[in-house]
């Protein structure tokens, strides 16, 4: 609701985004205050952090009547609100939220700011995901009130929260006993929410004459652009927060509190000194540091407890997984979304992408050319905002690995996607919450259902980034990444992992008996489980994972074609996304699915030690040493098959059921189950990095969960969710990696890479360039250019395939008819071509290096590149060699034809002289009569111009290439005919 409306109304209601119901007030007698405030008492307990009834009411009473008018004058226009929020199935009430918005202006532009006062979830809503919705709803009427554009510039919402080193002993029990949650763990939610922590010592000054200020508080924001805030900025918040929201618009009582702040921001301000915005998540997540020693000996605040270096990138934080979903258009594909998009189609799109100068011959031009594409190279990533500073920062990497340079040129190049469309000076990173409905975790396997039993994932918190990478022959491909910060190797965190990957490639799922055929994943409604599991919350609202891509990609392409100096998109109805080239998925009969790729780059450190185990001594040892064959052969399947006693037996020895459920006491024992899954020899040779590995993966109380983690990694990077009935030759099999494939390899140890025909993967524990790449593309650039270049190639050769397949159909048809040249020609038009085109743009393995060189070419392999290409190339050879021995087959009978046909003409011919001279014999006429040498003559001219003209015709139609072509139409019609 806008502001005037809001303070006339009062009260309102609203269906949020992401679907929850939200009663809206402004006014203190209103039925939503009364129901807020109930729930409110019960969710603070601290007396310095509490505001009494009276002290609501009397803020309330601000946003009506001269008070109003008086302040609004002087700070800007504001509201105070509370809201309550309700689940739209039973409206029950889930969380409440109290704010104040404000409009002002500082540093001569408006800006829309927010304090979170108050925010709770109830115990109904707790654990169930409504805590990054409710932060959503804050912001959702902040920007409702104020009339900023849907995906816009976010307002920034500052918040007050518990500082852990700063409260006292009793305050601390006390909390975290009424809440259920620890401090520190309250304050890791809220970061991986976005929270970041501003440098500043933040005091709350007393909310009422009978309080004390309130020292214990660390000062958050949400929805911070940078790594700095100007301080002219938070004075100005903090003024207008101190005057209304604490102070009820009267004199403060606590006036010196908040003018020593205010005074401390101006001083910084005058010296343009601004406020540093500190990321919290990788203190939190180490647990070494987070957390307060009884023994008093801690720092005096987590401000001060935060590293204050300014690196210019994000330090590598463990564990992360950094997921890139990838699209690839080619041009054709690329002219039909144009068309789609209502924009003036391929040309167009083609031509701006530097496409003119392909066509061009690379003969003195060339240079020419290289320029002229370099040029438009620059035209573009002037017209997508951040694109330079893209290719500042990734372009020296992607060359440093790779000789990626031809012509003077490196002829790929990326573009930028800011977050918000419409705002050029937008940070290109959002962040999202990813949900996993653990009633979907189903599936089914050679014969047996299988269901697993979990306990709530909670909602992960997602930074998502979103880029455009040109190829050599302009088409382009869509990159979406997601970095998941401080996940916990859980059973249900494994599962949601596994889940992501099915999202591209969902073997072992199939599609509903009464679903038709047809282009699900375009419809973007896809009726199979892993599309159903996995829902995206965002300001878009609460999809499942293929509507949010529907909508991300038909927006992205939307601003893609315009930025490219196409008309703006017309509503045709009909949706880019909707439009991608669909191909089936074989794996899952009638399911259809676009050109999609992915990669998963772990940094996780007891992933890569557990791939890349090290003895006592710090030498590589071998995993067949390592694990225990009995435990997963012989103890795992015996527990299997006690776990589901209703079913009958699971074990591999044994018949297998048609219904099995993995249930929390399996998930339970499998969790502690680290002893047993390594070889006893192998634990008392090296007790010191067993011990290391026992306590790494442990999580909550589970004490180690080395098994669980082997199997997950096992049938995770062979695309495999059944990932619990594999036997001991199974695991070590699929933990084979691609790279290291040596011992000098192994030697080296930094990272271990995987690879299925839709996957890349990477474990590593810290790598600078994961640093460096992160803030920019989500993952690792060197990881990255093998990913982006393969798909290129393989997308290529399929293309190149598809291609062949035309052709040969094409010169079956002319086979058909006996036009066996034209045939021929088909396999001509094809190589000068389709062959050329191939040979032009499919990158050769560039890399530098052997770590990223055989992961290109295995990756190559797998994607079946050269098989396919080979097999490509054969069949036209072979097609081609068939239809070259039919043309010379059809040239000899034609000749052979042309050989009788003229013998009976000169048969004819001499029968025709020796008749004549017979006659001329037998008459009276002497025999060197004119007449008679005339006669015989002209017999003689006749079979000579017979001769001439067979010479002719060969030297026409053969020496000038033109073969037989006439007399081979005659011939074939005489047979037809015949």
């Amino acid at each position: 609701m806008e502001y005037l409306k809001a303070l006339h109304t009062r009260s309102w209601e609203m269906t949020s985004r992401t679907g929850m119901l939200l009663s809206v007030t402004c006014d203190f007698d209103s039925a939503t205050f009364r129901d807020f405030f109930t729930e409110y008492e019960k969710a603070f307990v601290l007396p310095a952090e509490r505001e009494e009834e009276s002290g609501f009411k009397d803020c309330l009473a601000l946003n009506h009547g001269h008070l109003h008018d008086g302040l609004e004058a002087q700070f800007g226009r504001f509201v105070e609100i509370v809201l309550t929020a309700r689940t739209p199935d039973t409206a029950a009430m889930v969380g409440g939220i109290n704010l104040i918005a404000m409009q002002y202006e500082v540093l001569g532009s408006p800006i829309v700011t927010s304090n979170l006062n108050y925010i709770f979830t109830t115990p109904e809503g707790r654990g169930r995901g409504y805590f990054p919705r409710l932060i959503d709803a804050a912001a959702e009427v902040v920007e409702q009130l104020f009339g900023l554009p849907e995906g816009g510039e976010p307002p920034l919402i500052f918040v007050e929260q518990n500082d852990p080193f700063k409260m006292s002993a009793e305050d601390y029990a006390a909390d975290t006993a009424h809440a259920g949650i620890d401090q520190f763990a309250r304050l890791l939610k809220w970061a991986k929410a976005g929270a970041r922590v501003l440098d500043f010592d933040y005091v709350q000054p007393a909310l009422s004459p009978d309080q004390h200020p309130d020292q214990s508080l660390v000062y958050t924001v949400l929805n911070a652009p940078s790594d700095t805030l100007d301080a002219e900025i938070v004075s100005a918040h903090l003024e207008r927060f101190f005057a209304i929201s604490v102070a009820k618009g009267r004199p403060a009582p606590d006036s010196q509190t908040a003018q020593t702040q205010l005074s401390h921001l101006a001083g910084r301000a005058a010296r343009g000194l601004p406020v540093i915005v500190q990321n919290p998540l990788p203190f939190l997540l180490d647990r070494s540091q987070a957390h307060r020693p009884v023994d008093g000996n801690f720092p005096n605040s987590l401000s001060s407890a935060l590293p204050r270096i300014l690196t210019g990138y994000s330090k590598t934080v463990e564990p992360s997984l950094h997921w890139t979903l990838s699209l690839h258009i080619d041009n054709e594909e690329l002219g039909r979304l144009g068309k789609a998009n209502g924009a003036n189609g391929n040309k167009t799109l083609f031509d701006q992408l530097g496409g003119t100068s392909l066509s061009e011959q690379p003969t003195k031009n060339s240079i020419w050319n290289a320029d002229k594409r370099l040029q438009r190279q620059r035209e573009n990533q002037q017209r997508f905002p951040t694109s330079a500073e893209l290719r500042d920062a990734m372009e020296p990497m992607f060359n440093d690995v790779a000789d990626r340079e031809r012509l003077g040129i490196v002829e790929d190049y990326m573009l930028a996607i800011a977050a918000k469309t419409d705002n050029p000076s937008a940070t290109d990173r959002e962040i999202v919450t990813f949900t996993l409905d653990p009633a979907k975790i189903a599936w089914e396997t050679e014969g047996t259902k299988y269901r697993a039993e979990l306990a709530e994932l909670p909602p992960q918190q997602v930074e998502m980034r979103r880029f455009w990478y040109v190829h050599r022959n302009c088409s382009v491909s869509y990159h979406v990444s997601f970095r998941i910060v401080g996940y916990e190797r859980t059973p249900a965190f494994f599962f949601f992992v596994s889940m992501l990957q099915k999202l591209v490639s969902p073997k072992e799922f199939l599609l509903p008996d009464t679903q038709e055929a047809q282009d699900l994943i375009a419809d973007a409604h896809p009726a199979l489980t892993p599309f159903e599991a996995i829902r995206v919350v965002s300001h878009r609202g609460d999809l499942d994972f293929w509507q949010f891509m529907a909508g991300l990609f038909d927006r992205d392409f939307g601003d893609f074609s315009t930025r490219l100096g196409q008309k703006p998109p017309a509503n045709t109805g009909v949706s880019p996304w909707r439009t991608l080239n669909q191909e089936p998925y074989v794996e899952v009969p009638g399911l259809k699915m676009p050109n999609l790729r992915s990669m998963f780059y772990f940094a996780d450190s007891v992933f890569r030690d557990l791939l890349l185990p090290r003895d006592d001594d710090g030498a590589p040892t071998k995993r067949l040493k390592m694990l225990s064959e009995a435990f997963f052969n012989d103890k795992l399947a015996e527990v299997l098959d006690q776990a589901n006693p209703e079913h009958g037996t699971s074990g591999r020895r044994n018949p297998i059921p048609k219904s099995v459920t993995f249930g929390l006491p399996f998930w339970d024992w499998l969790s502690r189950a680290h002893f047993d899954a390594i070889a006893l020899e192998w634990r008392q040779a090296n007790p010191v990095a067993f011990a290391s590995l026992q306590k790494r993966t442990a999580y909550g109380d589970s004490g180690g969960s080395i098994a669980l983690c082997y199997l997950f990694l096992a049938g995770f990077t062979q695309n495999i969710i059944d990932f619990v009935n594999q036997d001991a030759s199974e695991v070590l099999d699929s933990l084979d990696p691609l790279y290291p494939s040596t011992e000098d390899d192994l030697d080296e140890g930094f990272f271990v890479r995987y690879a299925n025909p839709r996957t890349l993967f990477t474990f590593v524990s810290r790598m600078r360039s994961l640093d460096l790449g992160a803030d920019y593309i989500g993952t690792c650039p060197y990881a990255f250019l093998i990913h982006v270049l393969t798909l290129h190639n393989e997308f290529l050769t399929r293309d190149f395939e598809k291609n062949a397949a035309t052709v040969l159909n094409e010169a079956e048809e002319k086979a058909g008819d006996e036009d066996f040249s034209g045939a021929a020609n088909c396999f001509y038009d094809f190589r000068r071509t389709y062959v050329s085109e191939y040979d032009t743009y499919k990158y050769e393995n560039v890399f530098r290096y052997d770590t990223e060189a055989k992961i290109f070419f295995a990756l190559n392999k797998i994607r079946g590149v050269e098989l396919k290409h080979a097999y490509v190339e054969q069949l036209i050879n072979a097609a081609e060699k068939r239809t070259a021995n039919y043309e010379e087959r059809q040239k000899r009978d034609a000749d052979a034809s042309l050989a009788k046909n003229l013998a009976v003409v000169a048969l004819f011919s001499v029968i025709g002289v020796a008749l004549q001279l017979s006659s001329d014999l037998k008459s009276d006429e002497p025999i060197l009569d004119v007449r008679v040498v005339a006669d015989a003559l002209f017999c003689v001219s006749v079979i000579f111009a017979v001769f001439c003209i067979a010479v002719v015709y060969k030297f026409m139609f053969e020496q000038l290439g033109l073969k037989s072509e006439p007399l081979t139409r005659i011939t074939a019609w005489y047979r037809r005919k015949k």
